[in-house]
């Protein structure tokens, strides 16, 4: 600037050349001078109303999470105890009332096999005794122990 002012006054250069020059200064000063403060709010620590917006955001989110874990919770049942499945009352995609059960499960204690033996068999097993047999239906071979017998048998045929 000084430099410019020195040659304007010897009639080196037009004085608008250092009307162009006291702008560029001037500009130049501005943007110091924002620079500068840009710089001091960034050292500044964390603005108060900063904090508790980002506070209240944190809350939000983790009340959204609260809500949707219980409205996941409320759509998904769990069984009270372990079984097989029986019965199925609804496919997927059907309507279900609040309350309605949706299968009936068979614990392990309620299983039962109920099957017929020959008369000329049947003398010769006890109560407690492993028997062995086949599905005729589906041809599964299954192991069960005996439980009861009856006391009087069944003549009546079939």
């Amino acid at each position: 600037m000084k430099r410019v002012e020195r040659l304007v006054k010897g009639r080196f250069v037009a004085s608008d050349q250092l009307d162009t020059a006291r702008a560029s200064d001037t500009l130049a000063q501005a943007k110091i001078s924002e620079l500068e403060a840009q710089v001091k709010v960034a050292e500044l620590a964390a603005r108060p109303d900063a904090v508790k917006a980002a506070e209240a955001n944190v809350a939000s989110a983790r009340a959204t999470l609260e809500q949707a874990d219980w409205q996941l919770e409320q759509k998904s049942v769990t069984a009270t105890r372990n079984g097989l499945i029986n019965d199925t009352y609804y496919q997927p995609g059907e309507w279900v009332a609040a309350g309605s059960p949706v299968i009936s499960i068979l614990p392990p204690e309620n299983r039962k096999v109920r099957f017929f033996i020959p008369e000329p068999q049947l003398g010769g097993l006890q109560t407690g005794q492993t028997v062995q047999g086949v599905a005729m239906v589906v041809g599964n071979r299954f192991r069960c122990t005996s439980a009861t017998f009856p006391r009087r048998l069944n003549t009546r045929r079939r």
